[in-house]
């Protein structure tokens, strides 16, 4: 059986847990060879982000999966949507990506990459629960699987976010960029991106061997460094990124930041003004801005249950132009339907580029909404209980949605609160016309969860 506890997590998202307390090498040597029993004939692509334990564990990776008979291409430091794009392009039967995205420094994980190029869903998730729980045989001594090492999927990558926009337009700009990538995997791609659409970069925390400098989400909080260095080196905007790359937050010139809610819904307005009346895919929680944007160009947004995924099936599904999440992550149909934070800075210089207008110029023309992100630590098992509070004592003829914990939607506002697929906690989001308004749909959450 996975272990039940608070510190570790598994799901669609991946294995994700504290290395040394929870994510522990039986464990992490036991779920890839399940996985590697789970996926088709084939390669296995394999990588890490830039966390202290990542080197010890993408071996033991490396291991397992030979071990199990699989061969194995190591990609080193490589972002997550790269290696998602590179299984893609290659036709590999799957990946392992060795990051923990936006959890602290402690932690890691196992992200799971099926052979499409997408992360399991939530049937393949149980298939490889089950797997690894009844047990498998491990390769004889002479069918151990190969390694080799692969450096080309940054390249191909980057190829393919250069034929989605126009290079000429965005270098013709000389667009001066600064840059934090929190020492992540980002860190050698970003800048070779942003060399080639023609831009000057003013870059800090791009060392991949040094330790994350601040709380490696990619929230306004956590940017005062960027949003100083944007400020004081006139660059015509920022651009932050998590340790894994699938996330990207804004700061505006004069180092004004902006919610990373802002990312899709400027990246959404753009793609929308070249293809009206496509679809669009967001989860949940994604700011009422998406619905705004896409009723100005004739378009109709679909909402899934939060998790990267289920975007990416949606987005496939309805034939959309753009899909994403609100956290920051942009996901196009050209390069690959996953988050993509590389195609989000590309569409977002691009968007400068057409309109020739300062980002928060471009922002100010979407109407404001005022959003708060709430999230308190609790005990897996009383999830459920705190989330029907919440569905019985606030309701108040609000529409309810109950795929992913409780949405609760009025007129001009909504309270969404369920259980976070990556962390031992409960998220309560909500979004209204005030911050006050917002912040009294958090509070009323709290209270009746009796967990002010």
């Amino acid at each position: 059986m996975i272990p039940k506890h608070p510190k570790l997590k598994f799901s669609e998202a991946g294995l994700r847990g504290v290395v040394g307390e929870t994510l522990l090498p039986p464990l992490v040597a036991g779920i890839t060879g399940a996985f590697a029993r789970m996926l088709p004939e084939g390669e296995i692509a394999v990588c890490r982000d830039t966390r202290l334990s990542g080197p010890a564990l993408l071996e033991l990776v490396v291991s397992s999966l030979r071990l199990a008979g699989r061969n194995v291409i190591n990609l080193g430091v490589c972002p997550v949507p790269t290696i998602e794009y590179f299984v893609k392009i290659s036709k590999l039967a799957g990946g392992i990506d060795v990051t923990a995205s936006h959890n602290p420094a402690e932690w890691n994980a196992l992200k799971f990459i099926g052979s499409g190029g997408y992360f399991l869903d939530r049937d393949d998730a149980k298939k490889l629960a089950e797997i690894f729980e009844t047990g498998f045989e491990w390769t004889s001594y002479d069918k151990v699987g190969t390694r080799r090492i692969e450096d080309s999927a940054i390249e191909l990558h980057i190829e393919k976010i250069l034929e989605a926009v126009d290079v000429d337009l965005i270098s013709s700009r000389r667009f001066k960029v600064a840059l934090d990538c929190v020492n992540g995997s980002a860190s050698k791609m970003t800048p070779l991106l942003l060399k080639k659409l023609g831009c000057e970069v003013v870059s800090i925390y791009t060392e991949l061997d040094k330790p994350f400098p601040h709380p490696p989400e990619p929230r306004p909080q956590n940017l005062s460094d960027l949003i100083k260095l944007t400020k004081e080196s006139g660059a015509d905007i920022g651009f932050a990124q998590d340790p894994d790359a699938d996330r990207l937050a804004l700061v505006a010139k004069d180092g004004v930041p902006l919610s990373e809610e802002y990312t899709l819904a400027l990246a959404t307005e753009h793609v929308l003004s070249k293809k009206p009346g496509r679809p669009v895919a967001v989860n949940l929680s994604t700011s009422r801005m998406i619905d705004d944007i896409a009723k100005r160009h004739g378009s109709k947004v679909y909402r899934t249950e939060i998790g990267e995924i289920n975007v990416s099936k949606c987005l496939r599904s309805i034939d959309g132009a753009i899909g994403g999440e609100g956290n920051g992550g942009v996901m196009l149909p050209e390069v690959h339907t996953a988050r993509d934070s590389f195609t989000g800075i590309a569409l977002i210089l691009e968007l400068m580029a057409e309109r020739n207008l300062p980002i928060k110029t471009i922002a100010d023309e979407i109407p404001v909404y005022c959003m708060v992100k709430d999230k308190i630590d609790i005990a897996p098992e009383k999830i459920s209980s705190a989330v029907q509070a919440v569905e019985e004592n606030i309701s108040n003829g609000a529409e309810a949605n109950k795929r992913d914990g409780i949405k609760l939607s009025w007129s001009d506002r909504w309270l969404h609160v369920r259980g976070s697929n990556t962390e031992p906690i409960i998220r309560i989001m909500a979004e209204a016309p005030t911050e006050s308004d917002a912040n009294d749909l958090v509070m009323q959450a709290r209270t009746v969860m009796k967990l002010r």
